[in-house]
């Protein structure tokens, strides 16, 4: 009879164990979209600034075509 309780006691243990690994593997996977969340919120900023620049640049092209017509 002890013996059926230590396997159920086993099986149980063994699960709650495979059960923590992929709490922890779910766990590390947050962190790492956390980070590359962060990465993207540092770029929109580069890119609005680059498109601000993109655009003076266009004008002032557009304003040497006109000059040199």
């Amino acid at each position: 009879m002890g013996g059926i309780v230590i396997k159920k006691t086993q099986i149980v243990s063994n699960a709650i164990n495979r059960n923590t690994k992929e709490v922890k593997k779910l766990q590390n996977l947050i962190e790492t979209m956390k980070k590359k969340l962060n990465l993207i919120k540092n770029i929109e900023p580069q890119l609005k600034n680059a498109e601000k620049e993109l655009e003076l640049i266009t004008k002032s092209r557009k304003n040497l075509e006109e000059l040199f017509k």
